[in-house]
């Protein structure tokens, strides 16, 4: 394996265990933090920050999260993602419903259900006819 291919394989596994937020295939500054941060995490003492093929077959023998996720402001982690804080108090499933009277003097229901979850919106419009009943 060339240097350039280790590097790139190296920042690839970092990045997948969340230490390293950029892939670029060039060893430097933020790759050799990542790597030390990996250390710290578990505890290693590495007698270099460099990429070796040691190394990188220890990283893919790890199966989660190394680095804990850092987001940026106004954000908070949740599920292993980035979310907007409160969006969560909202998870599940929720049935919107409106009525409206059509032109043949008919009622009909327009109805959207919508998911939440971990902050992220999902919508599928239903819609249904009904008539108006009369009491």
């Amino acid at each position: 394996m060339t240097a350039a291919d280790l590097a790139l394989a190296t920042q690839s596994q970092l990045a997948r265990i969340g230490c390293l937020s950029q892939i670029d295939g060039k060893w430097g500054e933020s790759s050799r933090e990542a790597l030390q941060a990996y250390a710290e995490r578990k505890g290693l003492k590495l007698a270099s920050l460099a990429p070796t093929e040691e190394l990188l077959n220890d990283l893919k023998a790890i199966g989660n999260r190394v680095c804990p996720l850092i987001c940026g402001k106004g954000m908070e982690v949740r599920d292993n993602r980035c979310v907007e804080p409160g969006l969560s108090a909202y998870d599940g499933a929720w049935y919107l419903t409106r009525y409206a009277k059509t032109d043949c003097g008919d009622w009909r229901e327009l109805s959207t259900l919508i998911f939440v979850r971990n902050g992220i919106v999902y919508s599928a419009a239903i819609r249904m006819r009904r008539r108006r009943q009369s009491g």
